[in-house]
């Protein structure tokens, strides 16, 4: 084969994979467009994705399934809940927040400010100034957990939770976390 055939034949195959290339990559962009748009619509419906940047927890990234049934919880599941203090320093009435079931309905609970305990299961105490030195304002209780409220609580001792205050209730849980990285 002389030099020009071979150049020619180089030339041909070359174009002919720029076109294939370019096709493949439309297609593929097209089909990554379709896809994120069928995932982002029934995932977005069905699922939150809660996002941790606070040393609380060690993980980072939450999937929080929105239609957990809130009766099959049970103590140490991780959930989702709306904020509801309205008179915290820390963080605004309505923010997310990603913490640990440790206290339910009917359980025993103690807290005071140098115990937390569930059912006699001793979890830690309560600080009672904060890093910047501001008096924390304490949770106090002694008795069963009420219908529909939980107490939670994360291991980390600087957590803001329940501990400062008081119950979630039913009623501002998101869902249960199914997923962390």
């Amino acid at each position: 084969m002389d030099k020009a055939r071979l150049l020619s034949k180089i030339k041909s195959s070359y174009k002919n994979s720029k076109k294939k290339f370019i096709i493949y990559s439309i297609v593929s962009v097209l089909i990554i467009i379709v896809l994120s748009i069928i995932i982002r619509t029934v995932f977005k419906s069905n699922y939150v994705v809660g996002l941790n940047f606070t040393p609380s927890l060690h993980e980072r990234v939450f999937i929080i399934d929105k239609f957990t049934n809130l009766d099959t919880l049970v103590r140490e599941d991780l959930i989702g809940f709306v904020f509801q203090e309205k008179d915290s320093i820390y963080f605004d009435k309505g923010e997310n927040f990603i913490k640990y079931v440790i206290c339910m309905q009917g359980d025993d609970l103690v807290v005071d400010s140098s115990q937390i305990k569930c059912n006699k299961k001793y979890y830690g105490s309560a600080l009672k100034i904060d890093g910047k030195g501001n008096v924390l304002k304490q949770f106090k209780y002694k008795g069963k957990v009420p219908k529909d409220k939980y107490f939670v609580w994360t291991p980390y001792v600087k957590s803001y939770d329940s501990r400062y205050w008081g119950f979630v209730d039913k009623k501002d849980i998101i869902g249960k976390a199914i997923w962390k990285l």
